[in-house]
C-alpha cells in the first residue's frame, strides 16, 4: 500500500483515510486502537484471495473517532497486514 492521505472530515468527531492499492481488491479497514497521548492506529488487511487488477486507485474510508480521541493534536498510524509504518500523521 502506498502511503496514505489522512485528514479532519468533520473536526474532531471523524477523519477519512485514503489508501492506494488494487481497485478490485480495496484495503479493509480491521481495527482501531487509540493509544497513550491521544495516538491512533487503524488496521488495514488486503485481499489475499481470488485475482486483484494491477492497477493504482484511491480508496477513501471514513471513521468516527472515539470520544477520548475527539481532541486535537491527534497522531495517525497505518497498519497494513501486520506492519506499522513509521509516518505518522498529525492533524491539529
Amino acid at each position: 500500500m502506498d502511503a496514505p492521505l489522512v485528514q479532519w472530515k468533520n473536526k474532531p468527531q471523524s477523519i477519512t483515510v485514503t489508501t492506494w492499492g488494487s481497485s478490485s481488491c480495496p484495503p479493509d479497514a480491521t481495527d482501531l486502537e487509540l493509544g497513550a497521548e491521544n495516538n491512533l492506529t487503524i488496521y488495514f488487511e488486503s485481499e489475499t484471495e481470488g485475482a486483484c487488477t494491477a492497477d493504482l486507485a484511491p480508496t477513501t474510508h471514513v471513521f468516527t473517532l472515539p470520544d477520548d480521541a475527539q481532541h486535537s493534536p491527534l497522531t495517525v498510524r497505518i497498519n497494513s497486514d501486520g506492519v506499522t509504518s513509521p509516518d505518522r500523521h498529525v492533524l491539529d
